[in-house]
């Protein structure tokens, strides 16, 4: 039994020591990551202050490549002199004419729309902070898994299927006009279904929001907010732990006020940068401030900080 004991024993203290060496190698490799999210979005920061008129072509070129679209697609508005007033009247079209491919063309589009709106900081909610798997789980859950599959190959995410029209899907290789009437037909009822959704959600929070306030604002006392302040300062500094440990402490600590709302089965400090990515994903909507109104100003202001919290890590995944 003694020897049984001590060789459980080493076997334990092993298995220690490997997790401790695959925290450190995954610590290194956040916190290189990390540095690279810093320098993004402090890039990207000084780019959203200037005026979208006053860009320069390298500047438009700079800022698409920090919002992922890829370099191939960016060097081509570099070659046709894209600079901040040819981006105020850029359309599709426009883009197409430059040999840009279909995903190229949605999320350059995307980017310039809230680039003149003024919304480049906004966290993306709903369908359109849908990752790729995302867009294709729904796909395949309606009957179309095959053109699904097609969509993830190309890499469309939530930014492209918010925007997808019939003639995208002949130029995604579905050549069969009946087949894309029918997907069509299900992706338009989805979206216009989810719209309605969205603003009747709103408008209920609105109405109940004072009514609620009264009764939730005990529940986030300043205390607490002094701890989750100090820790979100930590995050955004560079000097938090990993996306794992932030994601499980805010949750533990600050569960959303959504019912149900909780991190993916089986979430750890092993998760894949995948799985990390989706539940990050899920975090901004679960915490997103716009969301917060209905439980208080401390519950708001604390939802802002740990959306911050959340961008910083998010960028690391992509």
């Amino acid at each position: 039994k003694l020897v049984v004991a001590i060789d459980d024993e080493e076997k334990n203290h092993q298995k220690w020591e490997d997790d401790t060496k695959v925290n450190k190698i995954e610590k290194d490799w956040l916190d290189v990551l990390s540095k690279s999210l810093d320098d993004r979005v402090k890039r990207l920061d000084e780019l959203n202050l200037k005026e979208i008129g006053k860009l320069s072509v390298e500047e438009v070129k700079e800022t698409m490549k920090l919002e992922g679209v890829s370099a191939e697609e960016v060097e081509k508005l570099k070659v046709n002199a894209i600079d901040g007033e040819a981006l105020k009247i850029l359309e599709e079209n426009d883009l197409e004419g430059f040999g840009i491919g279909l995903v190229g063309r949605k999320k350059i589009t995307f980017v310039s729309e809230r680039r003149r709106e003024g919304k480049m900081n906004a966290i993306l909610d709903g369908v359109e902070g849908w990752s790729v798997d995302e867009v294709e789980k729904w796909m395949d859950e309606n009957g179309m898994g095959e053109e699904g599959e097609m969509m993830k190959r190309e890499g469309m995410d939530g930014i492209v299927f918010v925007q997808l029209q019939a003639k995208d899907l002949s130029e995604l290789g579905i050549k069969d006009f009946r087949k894309r009437k029918e997907m069509m037909a299900k992706i338009e009822r989805f979206r216009n279904q989810f719209k309605k959704n969205e603003k009747e959600e709103k408008t209920s929070k609105s109405e109940t929001a004072p009514r609620q306030q009264r009764k939730t604002e005990w529940q986030f006392k300043e205390k607490d907010m002094e701890e989750a302040l100090d820790m979100m300062s930590n995050v955004t500094k560079g000097k938090g732990s990993s996306a794992h440990a932030f994601l499980i402490w805010v949750y533990k600590e600050y569960p959303p006020k959504k019912d149900n709302a909780t991190l993916p089965d089986g979430f750890g400090p092993f998760s894949s940068p995948i799985d990390t990515r989706s539940a990050l994903k899920k975090a901004m909507l679960h915490y997103h401030p716009d969301h917060a109104d209905a439980h208080g100003i401390n519950w708001k202001h604390f939802c802002s900080e740990v959306a911050k919290g959340l961008n910083h890590y998010y960028g690391s995944f992509k």
